[in-house]
């Protein structure tokens, strides 16, 4: 973005490539990359791994300052000579490709991916669209598929969730119906989805044949967005107006609109669907419960330790490996203690002081296992700082240990973090699965 390659690339000069540092042979071609993805994508995972492995050489005295600076210099070149242009490449060949399946098999296309938008969307798929989308833009001034086939999906999954809210005899998915079908008319659909249309499974399948048959008329009449909203529902439907002000494109978005919700809603009370009995949803829950269904909070939980990031499936132990016990990740420590990650209360501290159990403030039950076998250590090589049914804070030390003689008793000293209870979380959800952690970094997030 530096005005210098603007100027190059939108002609304002005659420069048709620059040179590195005076290096003849390394032509940096001159492209705008004021519009695009997916060359900042690759250039962000090259960057991942050269940081990667510039923290792994230069001392940990001077990382902090030193591993930015020279990854960025090693990344920067290989950006500007070689990722950037093939990421502009690929970008563009994405885009033609999903333009030119549009402009062939139009209805094809648009049954298939309106059809099967709710399952895109349900593994995350559709942000890998989003530069392809922001590419047709830049290139064509239009997005012909993404846009146009989450607002038909997200409105067919706002209706079957009203017809349900109609049909259903059950006061609590009444109200939870119409609460989350208003939700994915506005564009947000996962409340609608998980909470109504897939529990009850047919009003999620009326949803997908009446986006897939939407998509196939959307995809044969050319139905486009001319610019790139946020949440694609009601509040989306301007960017669907032509910018020449013909007027032909808003109304088939308004009729759209319409049969979207009209006809997954008329499915779903013709057909109708096995609803759930009063008495099932509202069987008594604890006061814990209840107050975390009401509240919705999850929990933070931070490193105990400083070290190596790694996933529990690359473990030894299948008892950690599979997540018996719970979902968590494993750290190989650089330090030789480990502190407290929630505040709470420490329910379970072993006489081998191999490992601490806590029970934190919000409910979080918490396993700190220090290496694999540890326990045959007896409790040599350990010292621990407090004892069961003791208050701790966040940050407090816990445990003491001899990483040397650990290791040197030929025993692996790779440390779990586990969430024990969690069956009580919709997810347990890792910051990252590899590289450095340090002691007080947020390490896992649980989510309620």
């Amino acid at each position: 973005m530096y005005p210098t390659f603007i100027d190059a690339a939108n002609g304002i000069t005659d420069v048709t490539s620059f040179s590195l540092f005076g290096i003849s042979f390394i032509s940096i071609p001159v492209l705008n990359y004021s519009s695009s993805v997916v060359p900042i994508i690759l250039a962000v995972l090259l960057l991942k791994y050269v940081y990667n492995a510039v923290k792994k050489v230069v001392p940990s005295v001077i990382s902090l300052m030193f591993s930015p600076m020279i990854t960025f210099l090693i990344v920067l070149p290989i950006t500007l000579w070689l990722i950037g242009p093939l990421g502009t490449n690929l970008g563009e060949g994405l885009s033609t490709i999903f333009v030119w399946l549009f402009d062939v098999a139009g209805p094809v296309a648009g049954l298939l991916l309106g059809g099967f938008m709710p399952l895109i969307i349900m593994t995350g798929m559709h942000y890998a669209f989003v530069p392809i989308a922001i590419q047709n833009l830049n290139n064509n001034g239009t997005d012909t598929f993404l846009q146009p086939m989450m607002f038909i999906s997200n409105l067919a999954q706002a209706g079957a969730s009203f017809g349900v809210a109609v049909r259903s005899k059950n006061k609590a998915m009444k109200q939870l119906a119409v609460s989350s079908g208003i939700s994915a008319m506005i564009g947000i659909t996962e409340p609608a989805m998980y909470g109504v249309n897939m529990k009850l499974k047919k009003p999620f399948i009326f949803a997908m044949i009446s986006s897939g048959i939407l998509g196939a008329f959307a995809g044969w009449y050319g139905f486009k967005a001319f610019a790139l909203g946020g949440l694609v529902g009601v509040f989306s439907i301007p960017v669907f107006a032509d910018p020449s002000g013909a007027a032909g494109p808003l109304v088939i978005a308004i009729i759209l609109f319409v049969l979207s919700l009209v006809i997954p809603f008329i499915l779903v009370l013709v057909f109708g669907f096995n609803d759930i009995p009063e008495e099932v949803a509202q069987a008594p829950v604890s006061e814990e419960k209840k107050e975390v269904a009401v509240t919705g909070k999850g929990a933070i939980v931070k490193s105990p330790l400083k070290g190596e990031l790694v996933p529990l499936k690359d473990l030894s132990d299948p008892t950690f490996a599979q997540e018996i016990m719970g979902k968590g990740i494993a750290i190989e420590p650089s330090e030789n203690h480990i502190v407290a990650p929630v505040s709470g209360t420490v329910m379970v501290l072993p006489d081998s002081q191999h490992a601490i159990g806590i029970k934190g403030d919000n409910g979080e039950e918490i396993l700190i296992h220090i290496g694999i076998d540890t326990v045959s250590l007896k409790g040599q090589h350990f010292n621990a700082l407090v004892k069961a049914e003791d208050r701790i804070e966040v940050g407090q030390k816990l445990i003491e240990f001899d990483r040397e003689a650990i290791k040197a008793a030929n025993i692996q000293t790779v440390t779990m973090v586990i969430v024990t209870n969690t069956p009580d979380y919709l997810d347990v959800l890792s910051i990252n699965d590899s590289g450095p952690i340090f002691e007080g970094e947020q390490l896992l997030t649980l989510v309620k």
